[in-house]
């Protein structure tokens, strides 16, 4: 995966940041500017399970359900680092953020 296009400043503090990933990490992207692609990067520079949570099917939002599941799927000890992208996080209802927050 190509590295990300960005300044050289930020892309030495992205680089940083990557060296010694914390075990939580927000990420949020201005308009335009592609958030989703940075978290991947930065998931590729250790080895990771990615996993992406979207809205199911032609819903618009991400369901309270559909955290709950992330939740029971994170419960197990993890051989690898993991990584959960919400692109779309201002689209959750405010159960699944609340659910997300306990996660």
């Amino acid at each position: 995966m190509n590295s990300p296009i960005l300044a050289e400043l930020d892309q030495k503090e992205l680089e940083k940041i990557a060296s010694n990933l914390p075990q939580s990490l927000l990420i949020v992207a201005s308009p335009g500017l592609d958030g989703e692609f940075t978290a991947k990067w930065l998931a590729d520079q250790s080895p990771s399970e990615i996993m992406h949570i979207t809205p199911l099917d032609k819903k618009t939002t991400i369901s309270v359900d559909q955290i709950r599941e992330l939740q029971q799927s994170v419960r197990t000890q993890p051989t690898t680092r993991r990584a959960i992208i919400i692109p779309s996080a201002q689209i959750m209802t405010e159960s699944a953020s609340n659910a997300l927050l306990k996660l």
